[in-house]
């Protein structure tokens, strides 16, 4: 069963991480959203909620937000994220 994600939390988390123009590992992902929600969300399954977050982005014409997130071992964002727009702007 999937696990229903507060995409506000996701948003405020990867919003606050983007101010400071930083990136978040998928761990630290986890970490975050269970501080601010009490909710432990497994650091495997973000594709999704990042894929809607990102696309609730772009359709306000910011950046596909999903692309702060990154793998620990190589710092690059995913490229497998569940239907979000495949390509960062410019």
């Amino acid at each position: 069963m999937d696990q229903q994600v507060d995409l506000e939390a996701v948003y405020q988390i990867l919003r606050t991480i983007a101010r400071t123009k930083d990136t978040i590992t998928y761990q630290e992902m986890s970490d975050a959203y269970l501080e601010r929600t009490g909710y432990r969300f497994d650091r495997r399954q973000w594709g999704r909620p990042l894929g809607d977050v990102s696309w609730r982005c772009t359709d306000h014409g910011l950046p596909p937000i999903r692309t702060i997130v990154v793998s620990e071992t190589d710092k690059m964002p995913s490229v497998t994220v569940h239907g979000a727009p495949h390509e960062p702007p410019a």
